[in-house]
């Protein structure tokens, strides 16, 4: 009996555990000057978009920004780093979001790097697909 109620906790967080609720899109690809790349489907659907790499500045002026935009064209920054908000030049970063926590409803069109005097390896981008029971003010609070 035991063994059965642990088996249903499991199968309930497993449930509501985010991860669950998501799609990984493996990326892998390093960019040095600013690129654009269309990595999703066009049956995706999206309530949030977060991302993981790596990043170097290579000077005190450097810059990373990742953007994501739907397919009504409204861009979202998902990841920025420069040096006077980073605390390191070289660094990775997982899992990281900025305006994109938790989004309406959105179809995904592209992600947007721009890059000056740096290099970041996108690795991977996850789409959530678990509806934000109170987007809007989840949206400012992230």
């Amino acid at each position: 009996m035991k063994f059965l109620k642990k088996i249903s906790i499991i199968v309930i967080l497993a449930c509501i555990n985010p991860a669950v609720q998501s799609q990984t899109i493996l990326i892998d690809t390093t960019f040095t000057t600013d690129g654009e790349i269309y990595p999703f489907s066009q049956n995706d659907t999206a309530y949030g978009i977060r991302m993981s790499g790596d990043i170097v500045l290579n000077s005190d002026t450097s810059l990373v920004r990742v953007i994501f935009s739907d397919t009504n064209y409204n861009e979202y920054m998902v990841y920025e780093a420069y040096p006077l908000i980073s605390s390191k030049y070289s660094f990775s970063v997982n899992n990281v979001y900025d305006e994109t926590y938790c989004l309406d409803e959105v179809v995904p069109y592209s992600i947007r790097i721009e890059i000056i005097n740096a290099s970041f390896t996108l690795d991977q981008i996850i789409i959530s697909s678990e509806e934000c029971t109170n987007s809007e003010q989840d949206r400012y609070t992230a």
